[in-house]
């Protein structure tokens, strides 16, 4: 996949993944910078306060669905798996209240 810039369309990375990861996964790993060291997001001070998350965005469908993998998405969508696939990375302000863990 190639990763992108949501508002700026920047190109960041091109990365290859499993089709057996999940979004959640890959996106906690952004966060963690574990996938791009400038895309880490500072842990906050006050545990469980996060004052920022990224989001995955594919032809305007967000691909982080509780409990599904990125080959559900190539399977339900028809993402392509034989070239790569532009996703914006979106960061927005603090998580939703009614977000919990999958």
């Amino acid at each position: 996949m190639h990763l992108h810039l949501a508002f700026s369309g920047e190109f960041i990375i091109a990365h290859q993944d499993t089709l057996d990861e999940s979004p959640e996964r890959f996106v906690q790993d952004l966060e963690e910078g574990c996938i791009e060291s400038s895309l880490r997001i500072p842990v906050p001070e006050l545990e469980g306060d996060d004052e920022f998350f990224y989001t995955l965005v594919w032809k305007d469908m967000e691909l982080e669905e509780c409990g599904r993998k990125f080959i559900d998405l190539v399977e339900d969508h028809g993402m392509p798996v034989d070239v790569p696939v532009d996703i914006m990375v979106v960061k927005r302000p603090s998580r939703r209240a009614d977000e919990d863990e999958c």
